[in-house]
This record gives C-alpha cells, structure tokens and sequence, in this order.
C-alpha cells in the first residue's frame, strides 16, 4: 500500500505538481472598458448601444471549437477508475492556477465510467509554459488532494476573455432611438450591481440642424449619417 501511495505522489507531481495545497484562485481587477474605438466608423441599428463605458471584471478564457475527451485506463499509479472524460466546446473562464499553468474548467464536463459518472471537475489545463499543449484535466474529488489526472493528448484552444458583473460593476451606454426630420432620439442608461440591472434612464434628442457633433458626458462622436433603422458615426471622446 505505500508502494502505491508513493506512486500517486509521483504521478501527481509529474502531471503538473497539482494538489489542493497549492492550487490558488483567481480573482480578476476591475478594468475600464470603452466602445468604440476613437476616430473609427461605426454603425449601430436602432436600439444598439452607440457608445459604452463599462467598469467589468475581465477574466482570462480560452475557446474550444469542439468537444473533446480522452480515456484514462485504471492501474495501479493512478488509483482511479477507468473511464472518459468528455468537455464540451464552449468559452471557459479561468478560475485557478497553480506554479505550472493555468484552469478553465467546464461546468458541464463529465467523467464517465462502467458505472455511470463521478462528481469530478474537469476542463482543460494551460501550461505556463508555451512550448507545451493545454489537456484536460479531471479532479476526482473523492480520492482527495492527490485527485488530479492530467490527459496526454493536446488539445487546441484559442485565448478569450469574459465579463463577469460583481458588487464593484458598473456600466453605462448610449442607445440610438431614431430619426424625426432632422432630430434623433437617444437613451441614455446605467447598470449596476451583480445582476445588471437597470439604475438609471434618461431620454435625450439632438436637432442635427445645429451641428453634427453630439456630446453627453464627456462623450463626443460625429454623426456621418442617420436614418430611422441605423446610424453611422465616428467616436471622438469616450465616456466620462
């Protein structure tokens, strides 16, 4: 039995030294993210958001364009069960690392055997270093700190990014409303809060006769063209 306790170790070590002890979460800072870019056309359909300014986390994520698995056969150095672990294509945010890389595990990932399926997490592990491939990971959470299995067969990925609302998020955007003769219709709104909900709402009209150039908060853009199903412009100064 310590023969086999001492091969768990190894194996745990070599596949990525991944055990509870030394696996940290992730929490991402808030960043200030502005749309559009400045001094670039832009056009937005009536009821899309011609400017934002928004106060998100940003988490790190990778892309898979499809499912992928891979069989882990039982033995004597895995102390596991036989079985597939299966994750689906989808974008997954990172949520933990490790001194060796990086996990975006999937929620709706499944570790399947002869007897059903385990309550595993399982998702795809990044390495730090880039001359290796991300894998899959599984975690079997009744074995304990030593749970980890580590897949041998790369899998292509693609980097991403996630917005995720918290107690800190704020957002605020100008919608495009409409033309009427020469004056177009815009809704200014704010989010807050975890669940985004609605804060603030303010209607605003602007007679392009009198310029072109409209400005709210700080915010600038140069109307190129309107009509009552789009607009055409180009930012000049975001949000305040």
């Amino acid at each position: 039995m310590k023969k086999i306790l001492f091969a768990i170790a190894t194996v745990s070590l070599i596949a990525g030294c991944a055990t509870q002890e030394n696996i940290q979460r992730v929490q991402a800072p808030i960043q200030v993210i502005h749309t559009p870019p400045l001094n670039v056309e832009s056009e937005v359909e009536i009821g899309q958001t011609i400017v934002s300014k928004s106060n998100l986390a940003v988490y790190p994520a990778i892309l898979l364009s499809q499912d992928v698995s891979e069989f882990v056969q039982q033995s004597a150095l895995n102390n596991r069960w036989s079985g597939t672990t299966l994750i689906n294509a989808g974008k997954y945010r990172k949520t933990s690392e490790n001194p060796e890389g990086s996990f975006y595990p999937d929620p709706n990932g499944k570790f399947k055997f002869s007897g059903g399926t385990i309550d595993c997490l399982c998702g795809i592990f990044v390495p730090k270093d880039s001359a290796k491939s991300p894998v899959i990971f599984t975690y079997h959470k009744t074995v304990g700190a030593t749970g980890f299995e580590f897949g041998k067969q790369p899998v292509a990925t693609t980097a991403a990014t996630v917005e995720i609302w918290g107690k800190d998020s704020l957002k605020k955007e100008l919608i495009y409303g409409g033309l009427s003769q020469k004056t177009i219709a815009i809704s200014y709104r704010e989010f807050s809060d975890g669940t985004a909900r609605p804060a603030f709402t303010q209607e605003l009209k602007y007679d392009l006769s009198e310029g072109d150039v409209i400005g709210f908060r700080g915010a600038r853009f140069n109307v190129i063209k309107a009509s009552n199903t789009s607009i055409k412009y180009k930012m000049l100064k975001p949000l305040d």
